[in-house]
């Protein structure tokens, strides 16, 4: 059964996918001739016939939908292991450096005790270097 067989126009019950369904209700709220001959139930095989399309028009959308936030959520996965992966490789370079800046305080430390030695002997090459100059003071007195 086609539209002309049933006395229907093509635009009173068209239905664009990309427009809302307030199109297919004005549609179908236009009214349009009856013939005595076309039943009514006509009318309701076809309203069905469109709803059934939309029908599965939206599970269509619903699936291109659910693919996309598959996708998407996938990608946060990924993104979300990589950035992990990198906190752990960020984490473990902060540690090896803070070990590193420890061993070197240690090393330091032991420089400056064995340094002790070499402050305490200046100190006495001082104190040698102004008796020396007491004692030539004197001699070149004398």
């Amino acid at each position: 059964m086609d539209l002309s067989e049933t006395g229907l126009d093509a635009m009173s019950l068209s239905y664009n996918t990309d427009s809302s369904c307030s199109s297919l209700t004005a549609s179908l709220t236009t009214p349009t001739p009856r013939s005595p001959s076309r039943p009514a139930s006509d009318l309701i095989l076809k309203i069905e016939k469109e709803m059934e399309r939309m029908q599965l028009n939206s599970q269509d959308t619903l699936f291109e939908i659910s693919k996309v936030l598959d996708k998407s959520s996938a990608t946060t996965v990924a993104t979300t292991q990589t950035l992990r992966e990198f906190a752990l490789e960020l984490g473990e370079a902060s540690d090896h450096a803070v070990k590193r800046a420890y061993s070197a305080m240690s090393i330091m430390e032991e420089i400056d005790r064995k340094m002790i030695i070499v402050y305490n002997a200046r100190k006495r090459m001082k104190q040698i270097s102004a008796l020396l100059d007491v004692l030539e003071e004197k001699v070149d007195k004398i």
